[in-house]
């Protein structure tokens, strides 16, 4: 695939060209280490100077040079280019990002041992293919971290995590730092907190989302303390979230260039802003990627993403007519038509 200067290119684009995961791209994104040029909606667009650097970044990270994503996302272009062309020819004996052997989360802290113990016990609760969680788990956040070395050839995509009772902003980012150091960047952490209230957590959002971390704790009416089953849901969320943002999107003609122009531009079709569109477009592609990756089979849900299949058809037909519009500088009584359908 040709890179052109002057293009913008999505993220499952950049994904491919770089041979890093889209979840990592994410997470990179999140924690504004290597951050996208722009934004449309839930969709990230890179240029060509940032794809030859994050292409340049995952070289160095697979090839060991002892530098995790945090050191080298601050290096300047120059610097990157300096340690790529240290190492020669060299090749990487296993790419960061190459495909692994499926990843099993660990759970990290006693007390959530405890708890999934106790969901297990209860009749009816089992584990599926998606909630399962290893066994045997880490008694606190320090063994965890001993660790993670096992990890950095297989992976893990997500860590479920008791918080320590004296929390601090630096916990959360000191064990993202023992993440990256061993080429776990993508592993979304599942932060618990038995001691502390959504309120009190509060202050600790902001870099719990630039650490791709989720919190969950106490609700302030709850007579019992967060449990298994609230856990497991949030593992699904998180991995339906994920599979959501990369399934769809470049396999219908709708390209990344098209959304980003239309986007842009002052075009009203029967008195709809074009950026509506492409809102609506992404919005419905987004759920319907996140219905399908439950893999449900209940009739309900299989109509419903029937419907949600039919929408987007329907969507990149009405995209279609816009972008046609755009060349033509005219409103059809076929792109109205169109737009009755949605």
């Amino acid at each position: 695939m040709r890179v052109d200067d002057d293009q913008l290119y999505k993220i499952s684009t950049v994904s491919y060209l770089t041979g890093v995961r889209v979840e990592t791209l994410r997470a990179w994104d999140m924690r504004d280490l290597i951050v996208a040029d722009r934004r449309l909606g839930n969709t990230r667009y890179y240029t060509k100077q940032q794809v030859d650097r994050i292409s340049a970044i995952n070289s160095l990270i697979g090839a060991g040079v002892g530098l995790s994503i945090g050191d080298l996302a601050h290096k300047p272009d120059d610097e990157i280019q300096q340690l790529v062309a240290e190492l020669g020819n060299q090749v990487p004996l296993q790419s960061p990002d190459s495909p692994s052997i499926e990843s099993i989360p660990p759970v990290v802290g006693w007390q959530l041992v405890l708890k999934k113990q106790e969901w297990l016990q209860i009749e009816g609760n089992e584990e599926t293919v998606e909630t399962r969680t290893s066994t045997p788990n880490f008694p606190g956040i320090d063994e965890f971290k001993a660790n993670l070395v096992q990890y950095e050839n297989k992976g893990i995509d997500l860590a479920i995590v008791e918080l320590p009772n004296h929390l601090t902003t630096q916990s959360i980012t000191d064990l993202r730092r023992a993440l990256d150091e061993h080429k776990l960047t993508d592993c979304h952490l599942i932060c618990v907190s038995f001691s502390m209230s959504d309120e009190l957590l509060k202050p600790y959002t902001e870099v719990a989302n630039k650490n791709s971390c989720t919190l969950l704790s106490n609700k302030p009416d709850d007579v019992n303390e967060i449990s298994w089953a609230d856990i497991t849901t949030e593992i699904q969320v998180i991995r339906s979230q994920r599979m959501s943002g990369s399934s769809h999107g470049a396999t219908d003609g709708i390209t990344a260039d098209v959304l980003l122009l239309l986007s842009t531009s002052d075009l009203t079709l029967a008195g709809i802003p074009a950026i509506k569109l492409v809102e609506l477009y992404q919005e419905v592609d987004a759920n319907l990627g996140r219905a399908q990756s439950l893999r449900v089979s209940d009739p309900a849900s299989s109509a419903l993403i029937q419907e949600l299949q039919n929408a987007r058809e329907a969507l990149v037909s009405c995209l279609s007519v816009a972008m046609q519009s755009t060349q033509t500088n005219s409103v059809t009584s076929r792109s109205v038509e169109q737009l009755k359908r949605v």
